[in-house]
C-alpha cells in the first residue's frame, strides 16, 4: 500500500512537496487555511514582481525619449494596475489547483493541527472536523509579517505588505519602517509612481547582511529615485492623525499619508506541536539536515525560520518528502540564491566579501561594471556590476550582481556555487554575445586579473 503523507500548508513549500510526493507514489493530502500558493503567490513574490514590471515599464517609457521614442503624455491608472495584479495572482493560484488535480492530490481547505505523531485534525471554514491518520506529516505553515514593540503600532493602521499590495489608492507619501529587501522593493515600486518615500532603518545601512557593494549600489539607486533613507534611526512611537501618520524617533518626526511596517517575518507553526517532542528556536521549528523534526514529522520553509524565501521553501519541500520516502539527502542551507527587485535588480548567492575574508586565509575578488558591456549599452542599462569571490583554491564561494537581468544571471551563479566551480571553469565556458551573462564571466576572470574588457 502507498505511504500516506499529510502536508499542512499549501504555499511554495507545501504544494511543491505534495507534487513531489505524488510523483514518488505516495497518497497525499494537503491542507491550507488561506489560499493555495501561500504568501508568495497571493501577497508576496508574484504581486510585488507584477508591480515591479509596471514600475519598470513606466521608467523605460520615460527614458525612451533619449532613444528617439516619444510616448507623449504618460498617465497611470493605479486601480487598473491593482486589478491586473489581482488577475495575475488568480491565474497563478489556478495553476497550482490544476497541478494538484493532475497529480491526484487531495486538497482540503481548512486549518490543520497535529494531534499526535500520526494524526492531523482539520477544521474547515464551516466548522466541520476531520481527523486523518497518516504515516508522515510535513509542516509547511509559513510565516506572517512581524511587528515591533513601538507605541501606537497597533492603533495607527500600520500597513503590512499585504495591505500595501491591496491598496486601491496610491498614497502621496509613505514611510517604510525597515530597510531590508521587502522595504526596498516597496520603496522602489511606490517611488516610481510619484509617491514620496522615506525608509527608516534601525541598522547602520539598508539591506543588513548583504554584500557591502550591493548595499552601496542600491542605496545610491534608491536615492536617485528620490527615496529618503534614514539609517541608524529607531522609531519610538507612531500615531495616526487627520492628515495621515507620524513616526517619532528620538530626535525627529516623519509625516506621511501612510506607513508600512517591513520589519521581517515570524514563523507560524500549527497548533498541537507543544504536546510533541519538537524543538523550537524562538518560533521556528528546529530540524536536522534531513529536515526531520521528529521520527514521523518533517518541517520545511518559513516555519523553520530565515531566510524567508519561496525557492528555499520549495527546495526543502522536495528534499523532505524524498527523505520520507526512502532517500537520505541533506539540505545545503549555505548555497541559497537570492533575487530582489528594487531601483537596481539584484541577484546574489554564497558568501559576502567580508564573510569570505573571515572564513578563508586568502580570497580573490573580481568585479566587472555594466558600463563596459555592449549588451548593457544596447538596453540603456549601464548601471550595475557583477562581483565574484573565490577562495584560496580558486573555488567560487560568492557571487553578487546588481543591474538589469541580474536575477536571471543568479541562475548561473547558483550553479557555479552549488557545483563548486572554479574560475578556470568560467574561462573554459563560451558565453553567447552580446548578453548580460558575459558580465558574470568577465567578473570571474577579473579575480585573476584576466578580464578582457576591463
Amino acid at each position: 500500500m502507498a505511504e500516506r503523507v499529510v502536508i499542512i500548508g499549501g504555499g511554495p513549500a507545501g504544494y511543491v512537496a505534495a507534487i513531489r510526493a505524488a510523483q514518488l507514489g505516495a497518497r497525499v493530502t494537503i491542507v491550507e487555511n488561506f489560499e493555495l500558493g501561500g504568501v508568495c503567490t497571493n501577497c508576496g513574490c508574484i504581486p510585488t514582481k507584477t508591480y515591479y514590471h509596471y514600475a519598470e515599464t513606466l521608467i523605460d517609457l520615460k527614458k525612451a525619449e533619449k532613444d528617439g521614442i516619444f510616448a507623449g503624455d504618460i498617465d497611470v491608472d493605479w486601480r487598473k494596475m491593482v486589478s491586473k495584479k489581482d488577475g495575475v495572482v488568480r491565474r497563478s493560484r489556478k495553476g497550482i489547483e490544476y497541478l494538484l488535480k493532475k497529480n491526484e492530490i487531495r486538497f482540503i481547505a481548512g486549518t490543520g493541527s497535529v494531534t499526535s505523531p500520526g494524526k492531523v485534525e482539520i477544521v474547515t471554514p464551516d466548522k466541520k472536523t476531520e481527523v486523518i491518520e497518516t504515516d508522515y506529516i510535513l509542516i509547511a505553515t509559513g510565516s506572517e509579517p512581524a511587528s515591533i514593540p513601538v507605541e501606537g503600532w497597533q492603533g495607527a493602521g500600520v500597513w503590512t505588505s499585504t495591505e500595501a499590495l491591496a491598496t486601491q489608492e496610491l498614497p502621496e507619501s509613505l514611510i517604510i519602517i525597515g530597510g531590508g529587501v521587502i522595504g526596498c522593493e516597496f520603496a522602489h515600486i511606490f517611488a516610481s509612481f510619484g509617491c514620496k518615500v522615506t525608509i527608516i532603518e534601525i541598522m547602520e545601512t539598508i539591506l543588513p547582511g548583504m554584500d557591502s557593494d550591493i548595499v552601496e549600489a542600491v542605496t545610491r539607486a534608491l536615492a536617485k529615485e528620490g527615496v529618503s533613507i534614514r539609517t541608524g534611526v529607531t522609531v519610538r512611537n507612531v500615531e495616526r492623525t487627520a492628515e495621515g501618520v507620524i513616526a517619532h524617533t528620538d530626535d525627529e518626526r516623519f509625516a506621511a499619508k501612510e506607513i508600512l511596517g517591513a520589519v521581517g517575518r515570524n514563523p507560524t507553526p500549527p497548533d498541537g506541536l507543544e504536546k510533541l517532542d519538537i524543538a523550537f528556536e524562538k518560533r521556528a521549528i528546529v530540524t536536522d539536515d534531513k529536515l526531520r523534526a521528529t521520527e514521523s514529522i518533517w518541517a520545511v520553509g518559513d516555519v523553520t525560520g530565515a531566510p524567508f524565501l519561496a525557492h528555499r521553501a520549495s527546495a526543502m519541500g522536495e528534499i523532505a518528502v524524498e527523505n520520507m520516502l526512502g532517500a537520505n539527502k541533506s539540505f545545503n542551507k549555505e548555497a541559497i540564491p537570492g533575487a530582489f527587485f528594487t531601483a537596481l535588480e539584484v541577484g546574489t548567492i554564497g558568501l559576502t566579501e567580508n564573510e569570505a575574508r573571515d572564513r578563508f586565509s586568502s580570497i580573490s575578488v573580481g568585479k566587472f561594471p555594466y558600463i563596459a558591456s555592449g549588451r548593457a549599452h544596447t538596453a540603456s542599462a549601464i548601471d550595475g556590476f557583477a562581483k565574484v569571490i573565490a577562495d584560496d583554491k580558486g573555488v567560487i564561494v560568492g557571487i553578487h550582481i546588481a543591474g538589469r537581468e541580474s536575477a536571471e544571471m543568479s541562475c548561473s551563479a547558483s550553479l557555479a556555487v552549488n557545483l563548486g566551480l572554479k574560475i578556470d571553469d568560467w574561462r573554459a565556458t563560451i558565453i553567447a554575445h552580446p548578453t548580460f551573462g558575459e558580465i558574470l564571466r568577465e567578473a570571474s576572470l577579473d579575480t585573476i586579473n584576466e578580464a578582457i574588457h576591463k
